[in-house]
């Protein structure tokens, strides 16, 4: 209770969004660690809504300059949702328009949080309601990547095929 007593002062400071979602976060995940479904989601959609009013202008210009690098050598983009978050706040820093392979991490790790203590999928909770990733959720995130890499080999397998380039084995 000791951590609660600690954020309940900055859930609503007003001035500081960043530090007000990372409290609602953690309140939110506290809550699930103890059962209390109602009060968790109380506090997550005002992490969400919070989340998506943070200014990221410096992650969208990061992700367009790596997208023209990986356009400019023909390697589409497998973009990444931090574990916990939706996909729509990732779909609104990237260029769409291009190429891009979304790797959605909400419920795989929502799930794994409300099944398992939380320290056994992070070490800490530094981004609200996730943070620095055990081997237990590094093996989560790398399961989910893994598709999104397999969904990129079946449809350059399938481009090429029916473009006539001959067999396309796997190894």
């Amino acid at each position: 209770m000791a951590a609660e007593e600690i954020l309940l002062p900055m859930l609503s400071r007003g001035e500081w969004s960043i530090l007000e979602s990372r409290a609602h976060g953690i309140m939110a995940v506290s809550s699930w660690q103890r059962g209390d479904e109602r009060e968790a989601e109380r506090y997550h959609q005002r992490f969400l809504e919070l989340e998506r009013s943070i200014p990221r202008s410096k992650t969208i210009r990061n992700y367009h300059q790596l997208q023209r690098i990986l356009r400019d050598r023909g390697i589409p983009l497998v973009a990444v949702q931090y574990p916990g978050l939706p996909l729509d706040v990732l779909k609104q820093t990237v260029d769409s328009e291009r190429e891009v392979i979304f790797v959605d991490n909400e419920q795989t790790f929502l799930q794994a949080i409300k099944e398992r203590p939380v320290r056994e999928v992070y070490r800490d909770l530094f981004g609200g309601i996730f943070g620095h990733m055990t081997p237990y959720a590094n093996g989560l995130l790398a399961k989910n990547v893994a598709r999104g890499v397999l969904e990129l080999v079946a449809d350059n397998r399938r481009e090429h095929e029916g473009a006539g380039a001959g067999a396309v084995t796997a190894r």
